[in-house]
């Protein structure tokens, strides 16, 4: 799909389950090549990349049980991953990066806004769009995900293949929840900066055991907390934090497991503890 515009593609008001990442280069001068060529190049080297592997290029299957549920697959039918080429005219990479919150027009650097899971099995599992801008390109990619815990489901625990899931009507499934638009925020914390936060929270608790990651998402924590409107002192205020898994297998992960590996770690506290009692909470 080449040549789209994106003046008529509007921000969806709710988040989509299938993974959004976006890539944004900046276009030298000096280095400008012809946009055909830079369009060509990327493209072939999506579909040899997608060669190794091919479950991409397929779609979820389903299969209905007498008893009410279902069972779905990745059918490897090579139906393909929709790849879009379009053009965001009067769009700087200032326009982009420079504003506060994150602009709306950069919903619309990605193909499949509102799509969610269940729809992988007429819509592609995974989306590439090259939007060209006056003086860069921003690559987004989409890929279905699920919410539902990956390890779970691969070590099985004794249950019967193919897993049996409630059977859901189209009705069941479209009546759903569309929260408020949201003005969205990426923060960016130096070397510097986090170095700082690290020396405070090891001289304020007294210890030399806290890491970079545990004082930079505790004053997340702690901030994010502060912020929010609380009725009652030892209200308990839950966060959840992403944990990779990649590296802390054992045994590892195949160098070739193409796949989510990843668990949420909650953590909760009183809000007076939070926020009074240590000006560092670790995590």
């Amino acid at each position: 799909m080449d040549g789209v515009s994106l003046g008529d593609k509007t921000p969806q008001a709710e988040d989509p389950i299938y993974l959004k990442r976006g890539l944004l280069f900046q276009n030298p001068k000096s280095e400008q090549q012809s946009g055909n060529t830079l369009i060509q190049h990327l493209k072939s080297s999506l579909s040899r990349t997608l060669d190794l592997f091919a479950p991409l290029t397929g779609r979820f299957a389903t299969i209905k049980h007498v008893d009410n549920t279902a069972s779905f697959f990745i059918e490897c039918n090579n139906e393909g991953a929709q790849f879009v080429h379009a053009a965001a005219d009067g769009v700087c990479v200032a326009d982009v990066i420079q504003p506060i919150h994150v602009p709306k027009i950069v919903y619309s650097f990605f193909p499949l806004n509102g799509v969610v899971n269940y729809e992988g099995t007429s819509k592609p599992l995974l989306a590439v769009q090259i939007t060209e801008l006056v003086d860069g390109i921003f690559i987004g990619t989409e890929c279905l995900s699920t919410p539902t815990p990956i390890l779970e489901r691969w070590f099985l625990h004794d249950k019967d293949c193919p897993i049996h899931i409630p059977l859901f009507t189209s009705e069941q499934l479209n009546n759903r929840y569309a929260p408020p638009y949201l003005e969205k925020r990426v923060f960016h914390f130096s070397k510097e900066n986090v170095a700082k936060l690290k020396a405070k929270a090891n001289v304020e608790i007294g210890t030399n055991k806290i890491s970079s990651i545990q004082a930079l998402l505790g004053h997340f924590f702690r901030s994010l907390v502060r912020n929010t409107s609380i009725d009652h002192p030892d209200q308990e205020m839950n966060i959840r934090f992403p944990v990779g898994l990649r590296p802390r297998m054992d045994p590892p992960l195949p160098q070739q497991y193409f796949g989510k590996a990843d668990w949420l770690e909650m953590y909760t506290l009183e809000f007076y503890i939070i926020v009074f009692r240590h000006r560092h909470c670790r995590v």
